[in-house]
């Protein structure tokens, strides 16, 4: 599935779709690749 990120604020954020059910508020620790992927 690809994601598209936007500017908000002075952050960058990436919607997580609706269908994989995370309710609000959850945290999760994101890594940059040297690639440039995010895990």
């Amino acid at each position: 599935m690809v994601v598209k990120t936007r500017k908000q604020g002075n952050s960058i954020t990436i919607t997580i779709p609706s269908e994989f059910n995370i309710p609000s508020g959850v945290k999760y620790e994101a890594k940059l690749l040297p690639s440039g992927e995010i895990i």
